[in-house]
This record gives structure tokens, C-alpha cells and sequence, in this order.
């Protein structure tokens, strides 16, 4: 395997077996990760497999994260964080092994806070960073459900996920901050977004993977980019740029979601959009 195909998608908890499969086939998904996920394994397996295809679960104790690949479970091994928030799998693929994280953070319409909100999102970065330590390397990557938008705190602060727009300053591997910790500064590690990328409408997909009306004064929107792709530095050589695409057409071209409406409607079934990406592995 010279590359790795990756799709993930917040389908929900819909009954669209169906229209998962068409897409991960038709782009030669290699791992699919599914949020907010309720169709049954054997179901899912059954409709990916029927046409000679190899694909495994990877076990998760993730409620509504699952992840399904196209190599055996020789391949990989579960990290258990103990997290409710990122189920997180090492794969050993050719030259490295790498931590594949899937994220689901909870919504800060539910979440009781803002407080509470920034809490959650500190304490799953602290789970993937002992993950790390434990596993000795940073060859990490998070995809997801992050709700929230690549500019928001959570992503940015930098003892949250500390997640730059710029792969150069990803690059430098830490962030210093100064007047912190007994040398004078205490440095945390950058994850690249590529996700900022994809903001407005000058790309060649929609501006976002999640359209609201939310008739907010201040945060308007209406597109927000919620489903994101985070990537450690070590990592950043592999990813294929190019690559990195937002779907807003299932297998059979038909649009899935209608930002056309106010409101939406009641005919449209997914209110998130899958993203697709690509690693190298010859790196």
C-alpha cells in the first residue's frame, strides 16, 4: 500500500448504509470513519464486502465512532484514552506507525458552557499527548466532528489543540509561551489545519461542512467548517494536498445538503458534508 485514502463523515445517526458505501467505493476509501454512527456492523460490513472487498471494524468504545479499514487487524492496535470524545487507533503501515484519531467533540449548544466546553477540549488534547508518549512518536492525525470553526479557541489556544493554518509554522513543532514554566516559557505542540484552506468561497468546495441559519447578530455564518482534518508536523511530508476535498454530492451526484433554505429541509437528510484525504506512505 503506497497510499492511504481516508473518509470520514457525521452521517447523523441516519440509516444511509447505502449512500456510505457508493462513496467510500467509488473513491477507494481505505479507512472510513463514521460519527454520530447507528447502522450495525455486520450490516455495514455485509454491504462493503458484497462485491469482493476486504474491509474490518476497528473496535471502539466510542459510542457513535466507528472506524472501518481495508487492512486486518494485524495492522492496527486500539489506544484506549478513556476518552467519551476520540477513539484513537495505531496503525503500523511500511516506514512508520501512526496514531489515527477519530473526534467527536460535544456541541456548545449542549455542552452546558462555554467553560465547560473549553474544559472537554483541554482534556482530550492531554489524552492524545499521553497516547503519544506511551506510543514514542508524534505521527498523529485527528479527523472529525470538532464542532467548532478552525478559528475558534479550542482549536487555536495553545494548550488546546494548538492547530495552525500554515504548515511552515506548524513546522516548528512547538509553541513557546512565554513567562510560563521554570525555563521562562512553556512550549506545546502544533497540529496543521488545512481545513482554514477551504473558508470562503474561493476554493473549490463549499465553504464549510455544516450550513446553520442560526439569525445570530454576532455568528452568522450560516457555513461552518466543523469536520476537520488535524495533523501532527511529523506527518505533514505525507499529506497529499491536492487530495483533500469536501463532498457535496453523494456516489449518484445528488446534492446533500440544500443551502439555498433559511431552514433546513425537511426532505434533506445529512446537515454535516464527508471529507475525503490522502497520505503518502512511500515518506
Amino acid at each position: 500500500m503506497d497510499s492511504l485514502n481516508v473518509l470520514f463523515w457525521n452521517i447523523g445517526k441516519k440509516d444511509v448504509a447505502e449512500e456510505v458505501v457508493a462513496l467510500a467505493l467509488q473513491h477507494h476509501t481505505d479507512v472510513l470513519v463514521l460519527i454520530e454512527n447507528t447502522i450495525p456492523v455486520n450490516e455495514l460490513l455485509l454491504r462493503l464486502n458484497e462485491s469482493g472487498n476486504r474491509y474490518f471494524f476497528c473496535k471502539s468504545n466510542v459510542r457513535g465512532i466507528s472506524i472501518y479499514t481495508s487492512f486486518n487487524s494485524a495492522s492496527f492496535e486500539w489506544k484506549d484514552t478513556g476518552s467519551a470524545f476520540v477513539a484513537l487507533v495505531e496503525f503500523n503501515l511500511l516506514r512508520k506507525k501512526m496514531l489515527f484519531g477519530a473526534v467527536h467533540l460535544p456541541s456548545k449548544l449542549t455542552a452546558g458552557s462555554a467553560a465547560h466546553h473549553a474544559f472537554v477540549v483541554r482534556h482530550v488534547r492531554k489524552e492524545i499527548e499521553a497516547v503519544e508518549q506511551q506510543s514514542g512518536h508524534s505521527n498523529t492525525i485527528l479527523v472529525g466532528d470538532f464542532n467548532m470553526n478552525p478559528f475558534e479557541e479550542g482549536m487555536v489556544q495553545p494548550d488546546a489543540f494548538n492547530a495552525a493554518m500554515c504548515r511552515q509554522i506548524a513546522g516548528n513543532y512547538r509553541r513557546s509561551v512565554s513567562g510560563l514554566g521554570t525555563g521562562g516559557s512553556v512550549g506545546y505542540k502544533y497540529f496543521y489545519n488545512p481545513m482554514w484552506s477551504f473558508l470562503g468561497d474561493l476554493s473549490r468546495f463549499r465553504p464549510g461542512t455544516y450550513y446553520y441559519y442560526a439569525n445570530d447578530f454576532n455568528n452568522d455564518y450560516r457555513w461552518n467548517m466543523l469536520d476537520q482534518v488535524l495533523i501532527r508536523p511529523d506527518l505533514i511530508p505525507n499529506f497529499v494536498s491536492d487530495d483533500l476535498r469536501i463532498f457535496d454530492k453523494d456516489a449518484k451526484g445528488r446534492m446533500l445538503i440544500d443551502a439555498t433554505r433559511k431552514s433546513r429541509s425537511k426532505a434533506q437528510v445529512f446537515d454535516h458534508l464527508p471529507v475525503f484525504f490522502t497520505l503518502d506512505l512511500t515518506k
